[in-house]
């Protein structure tokens, strides 16, 4: 029988004291928060890269996928460091302006 929604809310594990485990003094605790930061960053980072994949490095068509402005693309490939094809992120911006 699955668990419920409910169940695994309620449901509650045993702390494990620190002494059992092996090395515990040595255990770096990474906050949920960071965890959860860095999930969200390769997500997107997962969701850029099969957009741009799929549409041959088409980065307006790749935002139109995503369901977001090609600014916004430009600005997630910046902050996550993606290069993809032969141009660095932002460079459209360059191109046209000069």
């Amino acid at each position: 029988m699955a668990a419920t929604n409910r169940d695994l809310r309620t449901r509650s594990l045993a702390p494990v004291p620190v002494e059992a485990v092996p090395g515990g003094d040595d255990i770096r605790v990474t906050p949920l928060k960071e965890v959860a930061r860095l999930a969200v960053a390769e997500a997107e980072r997962a969701a850029i890269l099969a957009a741009l994949h799929r549409v041959s490095g088409n980065r307006k068509a790749a935002a139109r996928l995503l369901g977001i402005s090609a600014r916004a693309l430009e600005y997630k490939l910046n902050r996550l460091g993606v290069r993809f094809g032969n141009r660095p992120p932002g460079s459209e911006t360059r191109d046209a302006a000069g």
